[in-house]
């Protein structure tokens, strides 16, 4: 079974996200990408490591949009 994993910003680099630490290589860039679904975009955790904020997608009750990786 094949997982696809939405990722953005920083999270698309090829090199960060193949790293040993990761994904030690397994990635494969399947190009942009758009959600099926309407989300919301909320950046609302706040990442130590990266010292900048990072978003999830979460399913409102009404409305949305379908998110774009870029």
């Amino acid at each position: 079974m094949m997982h696809l994993i939405f990722q953005s910003g920083s999270n698309t680099d090829a090199a960060r996200l193949n790293s040993a630490e990761r994904l030690d290589g397994a990635a494969e860039d399947r190009g942009l990408a758009q959600t099926v679904g309407e989300y919301d975009t909320f950046f609302d955790v706040w990442s130590q490591r990266n010292g900048c904020a990072a978003s999830d997608l979460i399913k409102p009750e009404t409305g949305g949009r379908r998110i774009r990786s870029v």
